[in-house]
């Protein structure tokens, strides 16, 4: 008997010698692999993050497996390679205002815009809102940032440094595009592209979020707002970190908006910072809502309107995935 047992352990020792020092995850989106929805059709195992009707509540879930923490559902939407995901992989080749914002490091939001209208004095501007470059040639704002008052933004400052730094070059604005579908007395599709004279080639662009957003899920806002409702705006960039909340939990707070008569829409979403208080305010609005995946920037939403600053009510955005039918054309024809 007790031979068998050392040979048995002598057994698992070597066993044990083979195997190695670590445990390998392989990527969960190597584990694609076909399956059959509840209706009968064909579709791809895939992370629920990745799968738009998955997320749509009139779709019924077909979970394939659970890998780590994350859903693996049986999705029937067929991959689409969108061109700003073809200009993501050539800006990031290499990859293994805010109410109580936190101030950021130097170079940190390098796609971030000011854009700058003109004053009763020469070369003197006055930075209203917010953008984030998206193309060497192209700004994506709010639709209600590029009309002020009649008043339609000349210049963007890139590069998210301090407004007060003469040394970054201005750069001329061509053209201002707003949604066709846009109404000034209402927040729907509050989304607009500003075409610029000349490219600005010495900061990286964003790429543009093409999937869908979870519940709770951690985004960063960044902008030149009032640190407090009413207050004065800041001169240097400012961030906070947002979670999205669901559109139920957020519609209650807009049920009587005159900016949402039709309640939230599926092109918008919200988001909001309960723990610290932190929020975009005025000046914030046109300013990107970032996702990071593995250090590349996602512009996911843009910042649109919200009940004052930091109250109990999320802010609401304009949902980015929701327009790339209307910026793909324009910013990246061929």
């Amino acid at each position: 008997m007790l031979l068998e047992v050392l040979l048995l352990l002598g057994i698992c020792a070597k066993t044990l010698a083979q195997m190695p020092d670590r445990i390998i995850f392989p990527d969960i989106d190597d584990f694609e692999s076909e399956c059959t929805l509840s209706d009968g059709e064909q579709g791809m195992c895939r992370n629920i993050r990745y799968c738009p009707s998955a997320l749509d509540s009139r779709e019924r879930v077909k979970t394939c497996y659970f890998e780590r923490s994350e859903q693996i559902v049986c999705c029937r939407d067929v991959p689409k390679e969108y061109a700003t995901t073809r200009a993501c992989s050539s800006y990031y080749p290499l990859v293994d205002q805010m109410v109580s914002g936190l101030s950021t490091r130097p170079n940190e939001f390098p796609y971030m815009i000011a854009l700058g209208f003109e004053t009763m004095l020469p070369d003197l501007f006055e930075f209203k809102c917010g953008g984030v470059l998206i193309a060497p040639n192209f700004v994506l704002t709010a639709a209600h940032c590029a009309r002020i008052g009649g008043a339609t933004p000349s210049v963007v400052l890139p590069g998210g440094g301090s407004l007060t730094d003469y040394s970054v070059r201005k750069h001329e604005i061509a053209d201002v595009l707003i949604h066709p579908d846009y109404d000034p007395k209402k927040a729907y599709n509050d989304i607009a592209l500003l075409k610029l004279k000349q490219p600005i080639v010495n900061f990286q662009p964003a790429c543009l979020g093409a999937t869908a957003l979870l519940d709770n899920e951690n985004i960063t806002a960044i902008g030149y707002g009032h640190t407090q409702f009413g207050g004065r705006s800041s001169d240097d960039l400012l961030k906070a970190y947002l979670l999205v909340v669901s559109s139920k939990a957020c519609q209650k707070f807009y049920k009587d908006s005159v900016e949402l008569p039709r309640g939230l829409m599926d092109t918008q979403f919200c988001a909001q910072d309960r723990q610290f208080g932190r929020d975009t305010c005025q000046g914030d609005s046109g300013g990107p809502l970032i996702l990071k995946n593995i250090h590349i920037p996602y512009v996911v939403g843009i910042t649109s309107f919200g009940l004052g600053c930091a109250t109990e009510a999320p802010g609401v955005y304009t949902r980015v995935s929701k327009y790339l039918h209307w910026i793909e054309p324009i910013v990246w024809p061929n």
